[in-house]
C-alpha cells in the first residue's frame, strides 16, 4: 500500500496524517447526536469515528516505536533533509511559513486545553492556508527525482520495521484507510489519500 509522506511544519516525518501536535490533516469532526431519523446513523459515525480513534492511536505508537531504530532514524533524518532543502529552493519562504504555522498551532493547542473556542475558531483558517501552502510545496518536491525514491525507500523500511513490531500493521492501516474512507464518505466530503509511515 503506497500512499503520500507527510512532512509536518515541525520538520518530522508522520504518518497518517496526524500527530498530538499538528492539524494539517483533521479527522472529521464528530457530528453530535441528535433525536430523529438520522440518531442511528450518527452513532453509527461516532462509533467509526472511535474506531479510527484508537486504531490510529495504536498505529502511531507501533510508528512511534519503529523511529527509534537507529536504521529507521538515519533513513528519516536523510530523506528530512533532502526534503527540506527542496522546500526552501523551491519556496525561499517556506521556513518563515513553517514558523508562523507552528506558533499559531501551538497557539490553538493552548486554546483547545482552554475550550476557547472563538481562538480556535479565528485560528483554524490561518492554519489551513499556511498547512496548504506548505502541503503543495512538499507534493511539489517529492516528486522530484532522488526525493521520490529516498521517500518510498524510507517507506518500505518504516512499515517492515512496524511490521516486525506488531505483525498486525497491515491490517491496521487498511482499517484505518476504510473507516477514512467510510466518514470522509458519510460526511460528503472526497476521501483524501491515506498517508503511511
Amino acid at each position: 500500500m503506497k500512499s503520500t509522506l507527510i512532512l509536518c511544519a515541525t520538520g518530522v516525518l508522520t504518518s497518517f496524517g496526524v500527530t498530538s501536535s499538528v492539524v494539517w490533516a483533521q479527522s472529521p469532526a464528530t457530528p453530535p447526536l441528535q433525536s430523529g431519523p438520522d440518531a442511528k446513523q450518527r452513532a453509527e459515525l461516532q462509533q467509526k469515528m472511535q474506531k479510527l480513534r484508537k486504531v490510529r492511536t495504536r498505529l502511531e505508537k507501533i510508528r512511534d516505536q519503529a523511529l527509534d531504530a537507529p536504521s529507521i532514524k538515519k533513513k528519516r533524518d536523510a530523506l528530512q533533509s533532502k526534503v527540506e532543502a527542496a522546500m526552501e529552493k523551491a519556496d525561499p519562504k517556506v521556513a518563515e511559513k513553517r514558523d508562523r504555522f507552528e506558533e499559531l498551532r501551538e497557539k490553538f493547542v493552548q486554546a483547545r486545553k482552554s475550550q476557547d473556542m472563538d481562538t480556535m475558531q479565528a485560528l483554524q483558517p490561518k492554519l489551513q492556508e499556511l498547512g496548504s501552502s506548505l502541503r503543495a510545496t512538499q507534493n511539489q518536491v517529492m516528486k522530484q527525482d532522488g526525493i521520490s525514491e529516498m521517500a518510498d525507500s524510507f517507506q518500505d523500511a518504516m512499515i517492515t520495521q512496524m511490521k516486525q513490531i506488531d505483525p498486525e500493521t497491515d491490517a491496521l492501516m487498511e482499517t484505518a484507510e476504510r473507516l477514512s474512507r467510510e466518514l470522509q464518505a458519510a460526511m460528503g466530503r472526497p476521501a483524501a489519500p491515506a498517508p503511511a509511515p
